[in-house]
């Protein structure tokens, strides 16, 4: 009788509690795993719209420098952007939207001016958050 079990045994397949097991241990894997990569892609999405403000702002001050004209005088903020992309300081305004927009409208940024220079660029979507000194 032990040796038919035995041989039953041997087909090499798994018991149901084995796979509960398996399951079990994958699903407390995955509930440790989850909020650490979903904190993860949020401070990427953070990093890269300050780094983004930063291009933006360069971007902008050279062009005031190189063109001896303000950017304030051009109204709007995609005007101003479609400048900067017509006079070759930035190559295309599409990398310029916070990734944490859910829309592509190209807005994310606001440019900040004192008097008609520019002084800092802000993200509208997340100003609290995203902001670069």
């Amino acid at each position: 009788m032990i040796k038919a079990i035995l041989i039953l045994r041997s087909k090499k397949a798994f018991t149901l509690i084995e796979l509960l097991i398996v399951f079990t241990i994958l699903a407390a894997l995955l509930s440790v795993v989850i909020p650490f990569y979903y904190n993860t892609v949020e401070m990427t999405r953070k990093k890269i719209c300050i780094a983004q403000q930063k291009t933006l702002f360069e971007a902008a001050a050279l062009y005031e420098l190189g063109e001896m004209a303000f950017l304030k005088n051009i109204g709007g903020q995609k005007a101003r952007l479609d400048e900067l992309v017509d006079k070759g300081y930035i190559k295309s305004n599409r990398g310029f939207e916070c990734p944490s927009s859910p829309v592509q409208d190209y807005d994310d940024y606001q440019m900040i001016f004192e008097g008609n220079s520019l002084v800092d660029i802000e993200c509208t979507l997340r100003w609290d958050e995203h902001k670069w000194p």
